[in-house]
C-alpha cells in the first residue's frame, strides 16, 4: 500500500504496490476491503 501527495498511481504500478490512494481517508476504504477479502 502506497500512497499520499508525493506519490502516484503510475508509481505504484511501476514498484508494483498491492494497492494505492490519494490520501488515509481513501486508505482505510482500501484496507478494509482487503481485510474482508481474507
Amino acid at each position: 500500500l502506497i500512497g499520499g501527495a508525493p506519490t502516484s498511481k503510475e508509481f505504484a504500478d511501476q514498484i508494483g504496490a498491492d494497492a494505492y490512494c490519494k490520501d488515509a481517508f481513501q486508505a482505510i476504504d482500501v484496507l478494509k476491503g482487503i481485510s474482508s477479502d481474507t
